[in-house]
């Protein structure tokens, strides 16, 4: 006769996973989300990538007026044709002309990449954290009009996913739950 005990082994199982899916999932949600807030951020404010591991895009070419007192960094005012006062008033420009558009612009404040990176002031990247809701955690901004600003470069400038999880990403996650499982019933 064989005897076992696998029904206790079970047993014990199975109250673990019970406990875990009432009590540690929320746990586990807030150490995925911290684990993959600078894995997401690097990504797309260092490497300039979406969620499918693409270029978000490239900056625009086309001419622009720059305020210094706007930027992040200060640079001398100056026209269309390099002057730093109107010649009809001798009054000095309150703007900087960049021929290359936004893309010159980033290159001369020393952000740009190659490609959009959503890295200006910083601010974006900086306040990208974790965020307690009812059925968990999870990443994002606590400032509604940064919030607002991601949305509009994902559904309107850019039309496509930034912030999700790419491939490589999920599988991060899928590790980290796995382990939590693991320890949580061995």
């Amino acid at each position: 006769m064989i005897s076992s005990n696998i029904t206790e082994v079970m047993g014990s199982i199975s109250a673990k996973l019970t406990a875990l899916a009432e009590n540690d999932y929320k746990n586990i949600l807030r150490t995925v989300a911290t684990s993959m807030n600078g894995v997401i951020s690097e990504r797309i404010h260092e490497k300039g990538l979406d969620a499918n591991g693409a270029k978000i895009g490239n900056y625009d070419t086309k001419p622009i007026y720059v305020n210094p007192n706007n930027a992040t960094r200060k640079f001398p005012t100056e026209g269309k044709n390099g002057k730093t006062k109107f010649i009809s008033t001798g009054l000095p420009h309150k703007t900087k002309y960049f021929n290359g558009g936004y893309n010159e612009f980033k290159t001369q404040v020393g952000k740009n990449i190659g490609s959009v990176n959503l890295n200006l002031s910083g601010q974006m990247n900086n306040q990208f954290t974790v965020i307690a809701t009812k059925d968990g955690y999870g990443l994002g901004w606590a400032d509604e009009k940064i919030f607002d600003r991601a949305r509009f470069f994902e559904t309107k400038k850019y039309n496509k996913t930034i912030w999700g999880v790419t491939e490589s990403e999920g599988e991060i996650i899928n590790e980290i739950v796995n382990n939590a499982v693991n320890d949580a019933i061995s």
